[in-house]
């Protein structure tokens, strides 16, 4: 076979794979998901610090403690973004009204996400909104 004859043939064979190509079903791909990325967020503090703010950070405060009362002080998040929360007061007998469960305290942290105020459980990171409340990002 000649030189023009390979090339022939070669153009030849590579014209069959490109129609085999093209006649061929398509293949489905299952659609890619990315995992989503949540919004960036970072510390917030109250702005301004105020008590109707405070009994909404409170009230969220104590769905994420499952219910427990949380009294908190009137600088809540007015010059820190971090607060931790003690365990309640325990009155069993034997003990005096002031004894405090020995489990670890909660921390919690305020965050500013995309204009919105929210409240982060620091361990085990769940977060709660709090849609009436405003807030400015912490320096």
């Amino acid at each position: 076979m000649t030189r023009t004859g390979f090339r022939q043939a070669g153009a030849a064979l590579g014209l069959v794979w490109l129609l085999a190509g093209c006649a061929a079903p398509s293949i489905e791909m299952p659609e890619l998901k990315m995992p989503s990325m949540p919004w960036p967020s970072s510390p917030a503090l109250l702005d301004p610090p105020s008590a109707e703010q405070r009994i909404e950070v409170a009230g969220t405060l104590s769905r994420l403690l499952n219910g427990s009362t949380v009294q908190l002080p009137d600088d809540t998040f007015a010059t820190s973004a971090d607060l931790t929360v003690l365990p309640p007061a325990q009155a069993t007998p034997g003990k005096s009204a002031t004894a405090r469960d020995l489990t670890k305290p909660a921390r919690f942290r305020l965050l500013s996400q995309r204009g919105k105020c929210l409240i982060e459980q620091v361990e085990g990171g769940k977060r709660e909104p709090l849609p009436t409340v405003k807030c400015k990002a912490a320096k």
